[in-house]
């Protein structure tokens, strides 16, 4: 029988988007495997402006799916269902034409992944032939099988009079890419990353061609944890006048939604200023994702100028706007229309509605299912008057000359979709003299800006006006060191106040020696400022600039702007201690030179501010928790290892073990460097997936950092124990001792008492050998741990976890089983790093 209920084929419609997207989760997350399972299309005319058009093994093995579920539960459809992908994927490594048969049993279509991944990945391949063949283990949220209800039980769909449109993936480059996106708090939108890619599944008359039911599937809305995400569905259905969707049972729109363009990533923001200057611009990836955000009342108008649409991306959305009074019109009628009917008005916009059964029974071609030029409108009065500014532009829509001319002058255009309101008494109808020719001026509303700033001392505030704050304070008491008045009390901030030269006792020390004190914490407080507004302008000058081009996930964007921050400090330290090591001579004498003269009555004035620095600096990192909006789980991890760094500083510092702290300072920086440029390298590929020349980089980095890992930490061990096993026994005392002795400062006349401090005892001596020693052993064995699992997980080593019978249960269980690259430089995210001194160790987060 091919009537059915309509709630009930809109059921079935959901069960299949929903399988689509486990389908789509689990390849995507095949590890290394996934790169191998894309094959480049080749352009057609409407996609040249592209470097690329790929396609997936999900596309293809998505698209049969549905195929073959919908004709085995509706036999009517058997004939009338249509896609993107012609059912064959050619494989990377040959140029072998596979094509997808998923009509057999189990077996068969493991044997077929099989052959696609040669054998390797034989979990995967197993759990993902299990997804493909079964016909249960797939339920919809409970609030999805609810808006249901809203369906009355009356209304029935001939499905021998329906024809299905499907777009497996709509937004492959943003599935390949694998970013996590991120959703724009003031819009709702979501511009790019696995969130942008949607299964799409459209349903038109036959007849008259007309959408009537869509579902879209946002695959990847809510990310669980690294391999696992949760999807979200929408759909709308316009059948027999009766209008019904999920839209307001799924998502709360945002009320300042007024006076947006969605553009195209390829755009040119710029092209469109002197048009709709008034009005906010947004990039946005995947033509499904703007349509739903049009849907979705996120934004007024989508406007793509190189690129064109298909019946496959725009029939579900085109539903479901359907269902909120809204249309997806074939721009070219539009205009042609108004060049022979210039004074007509209520004209019925329904007549130059896209159509979706325009199938060609010849070979298929994607370009006999392009529009070149579409308008969806949705219309309050503000959203009107932006329409007509675009539509009045000489350079896009010259109005006064013919439609062949008018095609002909604008080349570019493509694309348009706009919004209109419900709440109009003319949601049917538009008046074209009023949307073509200008309107008075009086009648464009001018875009509100409502910046309202924080209260004064507010958490808000603090945050927004750390960096102005700190260097405010730091001016203060720049001037007060300037004054002669008050430059005795101001310029304990800003250099050493103890002075011990006149403890000198090896001639090729500078003359000029400080020791440490009381005053020192003068000196932290200000060198804290400064640390923090140093971080506040590398981060808004530089940082947030890189980051808005690499559009990375929240868990990413706080990795990024962490190694960002913490390479600028490790260069400028590495140089530093580069030229103190120059200046004093570090190694003209050997290695004895760690040793000599301990312990030493003071340090050089550069070598004092380096220590003072390093301990600043560390400091700050726990007030920027709190100004950075650190995300919770990151916190204890954060806090450790700052805990760390700033311990074992301060411990080389106060037990006076000055020279072997700055050498090992130095190698760990160093070492930090190279893990922190491979990060920032991984973070940059991930949104360069097609620049060889970047991942070949970021590789080398990568390589770099492992064979200088290894060196530095040896060296570190070597120098730790030469120092502290035989260099320092030399001079060895029975306890601890603190000398006072009194000096006459060289700057005035008053008397100022220096305490000199010896640690050279062997129960210290020992218990730092110890813990140094063991903790830099434990570095190794992390990273020697972190490469064997991640050599086994390389090489296909199958999974040691208990082998689950549902298909649930294993993906589930795929995040503890695949912790593995997603690109050669993915480790990044997790590999160890050492910290300061060698008396501590991080996971880098």
């Amino acid at each position: 029988m091919s009537s059915v209920l309509l709630r009930d084929f809109l059921y079935q419609l959901s069960i299949c988007s929903e399988k689509a997207a486990c389908i789509a989760r689990h390849i995507r997350f095949m590890h290394a495997d996934f790169n191998s399972m894309i094959e480049e299309k080749q352009l057609d005319e409407n996609h040249q402006h592209l470097d690329a058009d790929y396609k997936t093994l999900a596309d293809v093995i998505i698209q049969e799916v549905i195929k073959r579920d919908l004709r085995r539960i509706y036999p009517a459809l058997t004939n009338h269902i249509y896609g993107e992908e012609d059912g064959s994927l050619k494989l990377n490594s040959s140029d072998e034409k596979i094509f997808i048969d998923v009509t057999g049993t189990q077996e068969d279509i493991h044997n077929l992944l099989k052959k696609l991944f040669n054998n390797k990945s034989a979990e995967s391949t197993e759990t993902l032939a299990e997804i493909v063949s079964s016909s249960s283990n797939i339920t919809l949220s409970n609030q999805c099988k609810q808006s249901f209800e809203k369906i009355p039980h009356d209304i029935f769909i001939d499905l021998s009079n329906i024809g299905i449109w499907i777009d497996p993936v709509d937004g492959t480059q943003q599935y390949i890419n694998g970013t996590d996106g991120f959703v724009d708090s003031n819009t709702g939108i979501i511009p790019d990353g696995l969130p942008a890619a949607l299964v799409l599944i459209g349903c038109f008359d036959l007849k008259d061609g007309r959408a009537v039911l869509g579902v879209i599937n946002r695959a990847f809305n809510e990310k669980i944890d690294e391999y696992r995400w949760k999807g979200l569905i929408y759909w709308g259905t316009v059948l027999s006048n009766a209008k019904f969707n999920n839209l307001e049972d799924v998502y709360k729109r945002h009320e300042n939604n007024n006076q947006r363009v969605l553009l195209h990533g390829s755009a040119d923001v710029n092209t469109f200023d002197n048009i709709l200057n008034d009005w906010t611009k947004m990039e946005v990836s995947a033509c499904g994702n703007k349509l739903l955000s049009i849907a979705l009342k996120q934004a007024n108008i989508y406007l793509v100028t190189k690129s064109a649409a298909y019946n496959w991306d725009l029939c579900a959305a085109h539903a479901i706007i359907q269902s909120i009074n809204g249309q997806i019109l074939d721009l070219r009628q539009v205009i042609n229309y108004y060049q022979e009917n210039r004074t007509k008005q209520n004209v019925n916009l329904s007549q130059f509605e896209i159509i979706y059964n325009n199938i060609k029974p010849n070979k298929f071609q994607p370009k006999d299912y392009a529009y070149s030029k579409c308008l969806t409108i949705y219309y309050t009065r503000h959203i009107l008057n932006g329409a007509n500014l675009l539509l009045n532009s000489n350079k896009y829509f010259p109005s006064r000359t013919s439609s062949n001319d008018a095609t002909q002058k604008n080349p570019n255009l493509e694309l348009i979709a706009c919004k209109r309101s419900s709440s109009s008494n003319a949601s049917k109808f538009l008046n074209l003299k009023n949307l073509i020719m200008p309107p008075p001026p009086s009648a464009v509303l001018k875009k509100k800006t409502t910046s309202k700033n924080p209260p004064f001392l507010s958490q808000e505030f603090l945050i927004q006006n750390h960096g102005d704050i700190a260097s405010s304070i730091i001016m203060i008491l720049t001037l007060g060191a300037v004054f002669h008045v008050t430059s005795p009390y101001f310029t304990v901030f800003f250099g050493p106040r103890h002075n011990a030269t006149n403890f000198i006792s090896y001639s090729t020390v500078p003359a000029t020696l400080f020791n440490y004190g009381y005053k020192d914490l003068a000196m932290l407080f200000a060198y804290t400022l400064v640390c923090i507004t140093v971080h506040a302008i590398w981060q808004e000058y530089v940082l947030d600039k890189l980051n808005k081009k690499l559009h990375l996930s929240k868990s990413k964007n706080a990795k990024f702007f962490e190694s960002g921050q913490l390479i600028l400090f490790y260069v400028i330290s590495v140089l530093w201690a580069l030229k103190l090591f120059q200046d004093e001579s570090y190694f003209q004498s050997g290695l004895e030179y760690l040793w000599r003269d301990y312990p030493y009555i003071g340090m050089t004035i550069w070598t004092q501010l380096f220590f003072i620095i390093q301990i600043s600096y560390w400091l700050h990192n726990y007030p920027e928790l709190y100004i950075q909006k650190v995300r919770k789980e990151d916190i204890p991890s954060r806090i450790f290892y700052t805990s760390l760094h700033l311990i074992t500083i301060l411990y080389g510092y106060l037990t006076r073990f000055w020279r072997i702290s700055l050498i090992l300072l130095t190698i760990h920086y160093f070492i930090e460097i190279f893990h922190h440029l491979s990060r920032l390298a991984y973070f940059y590929t991930t949104a360069k997936i097609h620049s060889i020349k970047a991942k070949s980089i970021s590789k080398y980095l990568l390589n770099i950092w492992y064979y200088i890992f290894i060196v530095g930490r040896l060296i570190s061990i070597v120098l730790i124990w030469l120092t502290f096993w035989f260099g320092l026994k030399s001079s060895s005392v029975n306890k601890i001792s603190y000398t006072s002795t009194s000096l006459t400062d060289s700057n005035d006349t008053s008397n100022e008492s220096i305490m000199v401090s010896n640690f050279n005892t062997p129960t210290v001596r020992l218990f730092t050998l110890v813990t140094m020693g063991a903790l830099q052993f434990w570095l190794v064995w992390n990273f020697i741990q972190f490469h064997m699992r991640r050599r086994r997980e390389q090489g296909g080593a199958p999974s040691t976890a208990t082998t689950l019978t549902k298909v649930s249960n294993k993906l589930k269980q795929k995040q503890q089983d695949l912790k593995t690259d997603k690109s050669e430089t993915d480790e990044t995210d997790e590999r160890p790093a050492i910290v300061a001194n060698g008396i501590g160790n991080k996971k880098s987060n």
